[in-house]
């Protein structure tokens, strides 16, 4: 389910709550952020091969102005997690475009990591299709908690 802060500031809920990508998204004029919980047994991904009108997404032509992955609980078992975008209907744009194989020593309690894939990196995600992000294990974890926070400059959207 996706929360968004309406124009008064108070969130409200969209969505299929039984969808696991969604995440919450804030926005202020042309800048927004979207926060994604990536938990280790219920990755960000796309459902039945494709993602739904209620996930969050970054509209074709906006620039990922930073992308940061706070981890809550220790990652343990798998080897890395890469984390791209993909088109709707699960096109690959970049698969680790994001961030490329995270490895789980990385991945400690308290730890941040600062995403620096090609698009990570003030780059236009898409020019011709919204981005929605996926993220991908290399192995099989047994525990492990993060939050992704993407902020986002979307030059076509000018309201406040």
């Amino acid at each position: 389910m996706s929360t968004v802060e309406n124009s008064d500031g108070l969130l409200a809920h969209i969505g299929n709550p039984s969808q696991n990508v969604s995440g919450t998204t804030s926005r202020y004029a042309n800048r927004f952020t979207i926060e994604l919980t990536v938990d280790y047994d219920d990755l960000p991904d796309d459902i039945g091969g494709a993602f739904h009108d209620s996930d969050s997404f970054i509209p074709a032509g906006a620039i990922i102005e930073s992308a940061l992955l706070f981890t809550d609980v220790a990652w343990v078992g798998g080897t890395s997690i890469n984390i791209g975008t993909y088109e709707k209907d699960d096109t690959v744009i970049d698969a680790d475009g994001i961030d490329a194989a995270i490895a789980t020593a990385a991945l400690t309690a308290g730890s941040v990591i600062v995403c620096d894939g090609a698009q990570a990196t003030n780059d236009i995600v898409s020019t011709t299709a919204d981005a929605y992000v996926k993220v991908a294990a290399t192995g099989t974890y047994t525990a492990g908690k993060s939050r992704l926070v993407i902020t986002v400059l979307d030059p076509g959207n000018t309201k406040v």
